[in-house]
């Protein structure tokens, strides 16, 4: 079954609003010393912005359940840099700032 790029964004907004929902927010891994388009952890163990440039309105960052699962993922990926990687919190209305400073 082949599914077009706007149906796949459109699943992925819709599957992630329901996570940002239950979460009151997300988890991502973020890193101290980078601009933005550098600073959050993608697929892959790769560096980018928290925003996937590709489909507006979707976070491009690994999303976590909670603290511990992202700090568990640092661990077991035996992910570090110079730059000291660490859990973040972004609430809805946080992300909601940060979408909105993108937009203009």
């Amino acid at each position: 079954m082949k599914i077009s790029k706007q149906q796949l964004a459109k699943i992925i907004k819709e599957e992630l609003s329901e996570v940002l929902q239950d979460a009151g927010g997300v988890w991502v891994i973020e890193r101290t010393g980078v601009g933005s388009d550098e600073r959050y952890l993608q697929r892959g163990n790769q560096w980018g912005p928290l925003w996937d440039p590709e489909v507006p309105d979707v976070v491009g960052a690994l999303v976590f359940g909670d603290k511990a699962e992202a700090a568990n993922y640092l661990t077991q990926n035996d992910i570090s840099t110079d730059n000291r990687p660490y859990p973040s919190f972004y609430s809805d209305d946080d992300m909601e700032k940060m979408e909105l400073q993108v937009r203009a």
